[in-house]
């Protein structure tokens, strides 16, 4: 998109709820001005910080005092789907999903959740980790400028993660003696429940493995997996196909998920090839007439999975 010469450009966090925008915020407004002193920053993108960034010139949040979305950098918050699920058992604002009891969100499959986006602007999504994925998906697409942030790296490393940001946006960062950190929740108001947590009890919880995998079972890591793959990672022509055919992966047996995932990963790389179309009882490897080994589509993983006797080769080694 064109600007005139000399726009100034403002950074403005977004992110879904619970992935630090108001921390990112806080650390801009502290540490980050342009060479004349002014604020290097908007404190939420114009089209509103947690909608869809399909909304982008489209609406228009009340408090927006910028109304040209190319002189607008979005600065993108994301956060571990797993610690990012639990964050929104405890308080998911415009968002309301099944399951939310005592080992909420598991299991992940039922969460089917509704989003609030404005009063009459309801989305539905199959789960918590559709949402992530897809949400995410869309400024992971955008073909304008976009800078995305991991929530872990601005809570570990905040003076120099916040350095890039700003240097980005075109501003002066603060450094050394001169950058203030957040030790306090940089959550306030009445909409954020308890204020959130402060620095000391952020970086206790998302330091551990085992907060980070409590409560999810075996099939919630698998189910959030494929489906993390297939709808944040997978190239957007044939997602929906290969999403269709995973919805019974979870039962599968640990051995079926390991090999879904894989499979999921090959495929989505490029390194496996079309499988073959002739139609067998058991769908396995087979050999085109130039020799080179043909790989079953992920389409039809579960067939292959039944035939006990069967061993998936590839090329340099047995899987």
């Amino acid at each position: 998109e064109e600007q005139s010469p000399g726009a100034r450009v403002f950074a403005a966090p977004a992110g879904l709820f619970n992935t630090g925008t108001n921390l990112m915020e806080t650390l801009l407004l502290q540490n980050c001005k342009m060479r004349d002193g002014r604020h290097a920053h908007l404190w939420q993108v114009p089209w509103g910080k947690h909608n869809p960034v399909e909304w982008r010139g489209q609406h228009y949040a009340p408090s927006s005092t910028v109304k040209n979305v190319s002189l607008v950098l979005p600065v993108v918050m994301v956060k571990d789907p797993l610690t990012w699920m639990r964050s929104m058992c405890r308080k998911p604002y415009a968002a309301s999903f099944n399951n939310r009891g005592v080992r909420c969100p598991s299991p992940v499959e039922k969460t089917k959740t509704n989003v609030a986006w404005q009063p009459t602007e309801h989305y539905f999504y199959k789960s918590l980790i559709h949402l992530w994925s897809v949400w995410n998906r869309a400024y992971m697409d955008l073909e304008t400028p976009r800078i995305m942030v991991r929530y872990e790296d601005l809570l570990f490393n905040p003076e120099v993660t916040l350095q890039k940001v700003c240097r980005c946006a075109g501003g002066i960062p603060a450094t050394g003696a001169t950058f203030r950190q957040q030790e306090n929740s940089a959550k306030s108001g009445p909409g954020h429940g308890d204020g959130g947590s402060n620095r000391a009890k952020a970086l206790a919880t998302y330091s551990s493995m085992d907060v980070r995998m409590a409560d999810y079972s075996e099939s919630d890591v698998t189910y959030i997996q494929v489906w993390k793959h297939c709808l944040f990672h997978a190239p957007t022509s044939d997602s929906p196909a290969f999403c269709s055919k995973l919805t019974s992966v979870s039962s599968c047996s640990p051995f079926a998920r390991r090999l879904v995932i894989f499979l999921a990963r090959e495929y989505r790389s490029g390194r496996l090839l079309p499988a073959h179309q002739t139609p067998r009882p058991c769908p396995g490897i087979s050999t085109s007439a130039t020799g080179t080994s043909r790989w079953p589509s992920p389409f039809t993983i579960i067939s292959i999975l039944r035939c006990s006797s069967t061993t998936l080769t590839r090329a340099g080694g047995h899987l």
